[in-house]
């Protein structure tokens, strides 16, 4: 009964830190942070933790990916600048969202034929969506390369090899403490990506 409720206490601890600070007026990031983006940040926690507790049950994962679909719709909101990043797109950034898809699709091929077909769109829409997350932190590094953009990247990088590593442990070639490393990426990504968007 306590499992669930220990998965998501990083997150929920991540999310009481975030609104303890901005509630005060004092802080100095209280008025970095348009409420709008506070509120989408706190959606990307809201809806990973409904996910982590649908992960802890197996008969439950395909819901858990939906949820984790509409978190990471919000992160795609927070990294693109309101889809202002797309607006002028660079060549170098045509060639990174080529070379993401293309390693994101052979991946996909890789562990969808392992996949129960009541999970594989599911999968395959979140595959989409961390594609797109990654690229737009890469994107947003191209574009301005800073401490916070290389940050963002390093954080949707973490995020995306703990999701790689949980598909290898759940569809190919389960390995010893699989749990413990791909909940501690998972973990380190997302303090590092909400903290990264914060400051950009």
């Amino acid at each position: 009964c306590l499992k669930p409720l220990v998965k998501v206490l990083p997150l929920i601890t991540m999310a009481l830190t975030i609104m303890i600070i901005f509630s005060n007026s004092d802080s100095r990031v209280y008025y970095t942070v348009q409420p709008g983006k506070l509120n989408r940040i706190l959606y990307v926690l809201l809806f990973s933790m409904i996910g982590d507790v649908y992960l802890v049950y197996s008969s439950l994962f395909t819901y858990g990916l939906l949820s984790f679909n509409i978190a990471q719709g919000f992160m795609i909101f927070l990294f693109s600048d309101e889809y202002e990043l797309y607006y002028d797109i660079i060549p170098s950034g045509l060639m990174s969202l080529a070379i993401v898809s293309i390693i994101s699709i052979a991946l996909l091929l890789y562990f969808i034929p392992k996949m129960e077909c009541i999970t594989a769109l599911p999968a395959s829409i979140y595959c989409f969506f961390i594609t797109i997350i990654l690229w737009s932190a890469i994107l947003q590094l191209q574009k301005n390369c800073s401490p916070v953009s290389i940050g963002g990247v390093a954080g949707v990088a973490m995020l995306y090899v703990s999701n790689l590593l949980l598909a290898m442990n759940k569809w190919r070639k389960p390995f010893p403490r699989a749990n413990t490393i791909i909940m501690a990426l998972y973990y380190a990504s997302h303090i590092i990506i909400i903290f990264s968007t914060i400051l950009s």
